[in-house]
């Protein structure tokens, strides 16, 4: 199973797990976890400073 979760995030980027129509867990590799991170502490530093 594996294997197929990391084929299917190579392929989409990421991948929400709903459970009775809520989503509850995003699959990412780290590499795009990284990058929202990122763009995450980008944004709120923008926002400081204007």
């Amino acid at each position: 199973m594996i294997k197929e979760i990391e084929t299917a995030v190579n392929q989409y980027e990421e991948i929400v797990v709903s459970k009775n129509s809520k989503n509850n867990v995003v699959i990412m590799s780290m590499e795009e976890y990284n990058k929202n991170i990122l763009r995450e502490k980008i944004i709120k530093e923008l926002k400081k400073s204007e």
